[in-house]
């Protein structure tokens, strides 16, 4: 009778070292998972925060390609007026002649 309250007791304390394990693992668990909650969070705002400067960024490099655009466009014009009227003028070894 002795050796089976032996075994009962060892299995007993088996359960409760298993138990004992099982409760660290958990707390060790929930520690990982509120420091990647933390993680997660400050990624997030970083990413939110390099968003804001790419908008800005773009919105200023958009900006500055309208006015090439202009500048072209209107370059463009100068240059047909120009063309045109190089060809209305008259060469002086025409008139000349």
């Amino acid at each position: 009778m002795a050796a089976r309250r032996r075994k009962a007791r060892n299995g007993e304390d088996g359960a409760r070292a298993f138990a004992v394990v099982v409760e660290g693992m958990r707390g060790h668990f929930k520690a990982f998972g509120e420091k990647l909650d933390a993680v997660n969070e400050s990624l997030s705002r970083r990413i939110d925060h390099l968003e804001q400067r790419m908008d800005a960024r773009f919105d200023q490099v958009d900006g500055r390609l309208d006015r090439v655009e202009d500048a072209l466009l209107q370059h463009t014009r100068q240059l047909k007026a120009i063309r045109v009227a190089l060809d209305r003028k008259v060469d002086r070894d025409e008139v000349g002649r």
